[in-house]
């Protein structure tokens, strides 16, 4: 993870309430951006990494007094604060079979709940309930700063970003936004969505592997389909996305969100942290 920090001259730590924060952490650090909400403009970067990675859930009392205590104005309100924490672990229901009650059972059939992790729940363009967990010792102390914070899954704003999209593309099209050690993925054929989940990233054999079978389990060719993908595989990145081409009908990286602008201090850096400023999709 870099250790760096970019802010826009129009930064004014004392408007902070004009202003959206989004907070993006993992147990090796956390990255952060500020949009200006008036000019629909992000204009502060900035990425993190622990002295030492989390290894114990009590460990997220220090970390997140630590992420807070790094500038003066992250602990003044904010007009709206995202706040995601790195995990492939959620899953996605109809609205309409929901039961709050049974939101730990419907995750816990697809993913491992871990130790004092809590079970959270919000919904997806009205239709979707997703439903996740996240330690409850890292959401619980930043809560207790900014209780308001809207705390979403990773799978959150890769999928608003998905069915944005595929309201204006009808052809098989798939998401994929890159995290640190997993990826999560969205396939819709039409308007209808098809596939939502998360796979491990180990090569880029493996990851065009799962992406095919995918495909393939739902009857649709993987050459009829475009993938845009969100964020970067690292070092892989050129073997993975050179491997993807020879199955795919294209493969294209996202660069932006829909409608937001950037300074010109942050437009070079919109690849590398695309699910970073899509927290921003999350309502």
């Amino acid at each position: 993870m870099q250790k760096f920090e970019l802010f826009d001259e129009t930064f004014d730590p004392f408007r902070t309430e004009s202003y959206e924060l989004s907070i993006q952490v993992s147990l090796n650090g956390f990255s952060f951006c500020v949009k200006d909400l008036t000019r629909n403009l992000f204009i502060a970067l900035g990425d993190n990494a622990f002295e030492h990675p989390v290894a114990f859930v009590d460990d997220w009392n220090d970390r997140v007094r630590y992420i807070l205590s790094l500038y003066d104005w992250i602990i003044k309100p904010f007009k709206k604060i995202n706040l995601c924490f790195d995990s492939p672990r959620y899953a996605l229901i109809p609205q309409k079979f929901f039961d709050p009650q049974k939101a730990k059972q419907i995750l816990s059939l697809s993913h491992r709940i871990e130790d004092l992790e809590e079970i959270r729940y919000h919904s997806i363009d009205n239709d979707v309930i997703c439903i996740f967990s996240i330690p409850s010792t890292l959401s619980a102390n930043f809560i207790t700063v900014h209780p308001k914070t809207n705390i979403v899954s990773s799978g959150s704003a890769p999928l608003n970003f998905h069915l944005s999209k595929n309201k204006i593309r009808h052809t098989p099209q798939l998401t994929l936004a890159i995290y640190n050690g997993f990826a999560t993925a969205n396939l819709s054929n039409g308007e209808k969505l098809m596939h939502s989940g998360s796979i491990k990233l180990v090569s880029a054999e493996e990851t065009t592997y799962h992406l095919v079978n995918i495909c393939n389990e739902l009857k649709i060719a993987p050459a009829d389909v475009e993938i845009t993908q969100l964020g970067t595989f690292g070092t892989q990145d050129n073997d993975t996305t050179s491997l993807l081409t020879r199955f795919f009908k294209l493969v294209k990286q996202e660069d932006s969100i829909k409608h937001s602008h950037f300074s010109y201090q942050l437009s070079q850096h919109k690849v590398q942290y695309a699910t970073l400023f899509n927290l921003s999709l999350c309502v």
